[in-house]
């Protein structure tokens, strides 16, 4: 095991992304109250009011879940439910959907993914 998130896993991704953001925070944190800096610039009020929000740790759970849900990771998402003890949630419905108009246009098929959204959400 090297470490390193698995690409395909979504959780493991976005585990991975999160520890990585707080680590930069904390070195960038560092570096700014560090006594070899000569000026240490003022932190703007919006950071410091970033700073001082504690995200429960279900808000946090319910936003990865969602992520996993509108990106087209069904299993993921149940799985994740699961391990995170979020109340289970019906699969989407327009998550196959959804998917199927990504590959439209991933492989080129333009005319079949406006067809598909078309279906999805009529003017």
């Amino acid at each position: 095991m090297s470490g390193l998130p698995d690409p395909n896993d979504p959780v493991s991704v976005a585990v991975w992304n999160r520890a990585a953001a707080s680590l930069v925070r904390e070195t960038r944190q560092r570096i700014m109250t560090s006594s070899a800096s000569t000026a240490t610039p003022m932190k703007h009020s919006f950071e410091e009011r970033v700073d001082d929000v504690k995200s429960p740790k279900s808000d946090i759970n319910s936003l990865i879940f969602d992520y996993l849900m509108m990106e087209g990771y069904p299993n993921a998402a149940a799985k994740f439910s699961k391990e995170a003890n979020l109340q289970p949630h019906q699969a989407d419905d327009t998550i196959q959907l959804r998917q199927q108009i990504q590959h439209s246009i991933h492989i080129g098929s333009v005319q079949s993914a406006i067809e598909a959204l078309n279906d999805l959400d009529p003017e």
